[in-house]
């Protein structure tokens, strides 16, 4: 976050981390939007460029507008490391139903497997390397022609979605997983 002026936050969330398609805690995936959840900005970009026009309510919309972002992304990880808990959200347009429903489909493991997870190098985070390698992971893509093939929503086991990324595990390449 200090190194990549190209960041805007790294998050603990990521709301598109649905089990069972997260499988590995190693990945992170650079992403552009902000996730509003359990995210970390730097004490310089913070007191230097956002406080300044703080808004006094709607501070997740303020953080997501581009005007805001200026083309910054954050990092978040595969396996969301944070849940949602209460009936509460941010996003009020939303039922409660809704957002319980959500939440019951996301995956997380409080387990001590999350606790202390090797990341790797992390410079396969920075901006230039990271779109290397997903253009690479893109290259390298097989198309799927026949949705039989994907696993079930409620199946057990993500080894048919789950790859490794270039550079072996924890390399993070783009998405994964």
């Amino acid at each position: 976050l200090e190194t990549d002026p190209t960041l805007l936050c790294i998050s603990a969330w990521n709301e598109n981390g649905l089990g069972p398609y997260v499988a590995d805690p190693s990945v992170l995936e650079r992403v552009d939007s902000f996730s509003g959840v359990a995210s970390l900005l730097s004490v310089d970009l913070l007191s230097r460029e956002l406080l300044p026009a703080w808004p006094a309510s709607s501070w997740d919309a303020f953080l997501r507008a581009e005007a805001k972002r200026t083309g910054r992304q954050c990092l978040v990880p595969e396996m969301p490391r944070v849940h949602h808990v209460g009936e509460a959200s941010e996003d009020m347009a939303k039922s409660s139903d809704h957002i319980i429903t959500r939440d019951a489909g996301m995956f997380f493991d409080a387990s001590s497997e999350l606790e202390a997870v090797d990341l790797g190098d992390t410079s396969r985070l920075l901006r230039q390397e990271y779109h290397r390698r997903f253009l690479e992971d893109l290259a390298a893509a097989k198309l799927i022609d026949d949705v039989d093939g994907l696993p079930s929503l409620h199946s057990s086991t993500t080894s048919a979605v789950t790859t490794t990324p270039p550079g072996g595990a924890g390399a993070g390449g783009a998405g994964g997983g």
